[in-house]
């Protein structure tokens, strides 16, 4: 997972290594997205933020049983 920062926000390209399709969800500090990512493909997934010059966490957990933590200062 790579992550892209911007004026609005930060971007985070999702990759499944699976091979399975799953439906996934993004959360993080009260805000929840929820993404298709096809098998063996990528998603790019926005989350709009404030910047506040912190480490923001949050967790992807799809419905295929994998879940992987997210880190960005921003």
């Amino acid at each position: 997972m790579t992550t892209k920062e911007g004026l609005a926000g930060v971007t985070f390209a999702v990759t499944d290594r699976s091979g399975v399709a799953s439906e996934c969800d993004y959360s993080s500090e009260g805000f929840d997205n929820s993404f298709g990512l096809p098998a063996n493909g990528s998603v790019d997934v926005f989350v709009p933020a404030i910047r506040q010059f912190k480490n923001r966490t949050g967790t992807i957990a799809c419905d295929n049983g994998t879940s992987t933590p997210t880190s960005v200062f921003y």
